[in-house]
């Protein structure tokens, strides 16, 4: 199997990464040349600066781009390659339908937030998500994301992708920005000197094992749930020199008091 990827961001770099040696060609396409491209040719990759300069003939073509820029680049490539080859992308946003130019293509959907400070990745406990047009580009796709994942591969589509990917962002993107106004609020003079941060991390990884099993309703406790409005009103005066995180914080009162505590009723 003949691989391209086109992108080297964070998403471009890792699957590089990981299908290196587990495919007969591997060769990476930018735009430009960037900090991936120069890590990768370190790396003794195959690097191809400029996406009019794709290659036309290999088996499957991985757009892992910015989702405003597949379609655009789509566009491009339908002049390029040959007509049966495989095109997919990799956004859990867009649906696979921006690529119907293609007589075969579709969606591999990794569930992960990369980055490109982190080196080794676990792909064996990623979730890899698929979509495809046809049988035959079916049995293409699910051997690429089996050189990626042996364990946790499905086969969903775009609906359930885009469902998915809204989960992702309040459970990874979401949870990590309300971990930057937990950061935020412990660098105030008053206990910086404590140094609080990895005891808040650590009781917000309590709390998310202890609903893996139960709804997170049974476990909700705080002044919000229980309508303490005195605790509630001196914790927004301390917010005062916070106006985003104390928006945030009338925002998760807000839907504690009513949607959590109605639910606890029950």
């Amino acid at each position: 199997m003949k691989v391209v990827i086109i992108g080297a961001g964070k998403v471009g770099y890792h699957l590089a990464k990981q299908l290196e040696n587990k495919v007969d060609e591997l060769t990476i396409v930018n735009h430009q040349e960037n900090e991936v491209t120069t890590k990768l040719q370190k790396e003794k990759f195959s690097i191809i600066i400029g996406i009019e300069n794709t290659p036309k003939d290999k088996d499957i073509y991985i757009l892992a781009v910015k989702d405003s820029v597949i379609s655009s680049v789509a566009n491009q490539l339908k002049d390029i390659i040959l007509a049966d080859s495989l095109v997919v992308h990799t956004s859990g946003a867009i649906e696979s339908s921006v690529l119907k130019a293609f007589n075969n293509y579709g969606v591999i959907y990794p569930l992960y937030s990369f980055t490109l400070s982190e080196q080794k990745i676990d792909w064996n406990k990623m979730p890899i998500f698929y979509i495809s047009n046809n049988a035959a580009t079916d049995k293409k796709i699910y051997s690429i994301c089996f050189k990626l994942n042996h364990s946790f591969i499905f086969k969903i589509n775009d609906e359930q992708k885009l469902k998915i990917h809204l989960l992702a962002v309040f459970a990874n993107n979401f949870t990590n920005a309300l971990a930057h106004s937990i950061y935020q609020l412990s660098q105030s003079e008053e206990i910086k000197q404590l140094n609080l941060m990895p005891l808040m991390m650590s009781f917000a990884i309590q709390t998310l094992q202890r609903i893996q099993h139960q709804s997170p309703s049974v476990l909700q406790t705080g002044p919000a749930v229980r309508k303490d409005f005195v605790s509630i009103e001196k914790h927004l005066i301390l917010l005062n020199n916070y106006p985003d995180i104390k928006e945030l914080y009338q925002c998760f009162t807000t839907y504690i008091q009513n949607t959590i505590a109605n639910e606890q009723k029950h």
